[in-house]
């Protein structure tokens, strides 16, 4: 998994207020939404900026 180190701190220090149900890749949290009948998490800005693909 790459990461970017700055917006990996700034997502770990801000957790609870940008995921909600699930935190993970952009991928997983959709595949994650739609496993659970959603069309989407919270969380898929932090997710972009913390994960570097996926």
């Amino acid at each position: 998994m790459e990461t970017d180190q700055a917006a990996w701190l700034d997502t770990v220090q801000h957790f609870g207020s940008r995921f909600h149900r699930v935190a993970g890749s952009v991928k997983r949290l959709m595949q994650a939404a739609r496993e659970a009948g959603q069309h989407w998490f919270q969380g898929k800005t932090a997710a972009q900026l913390a994960y570097k693909s996926g």
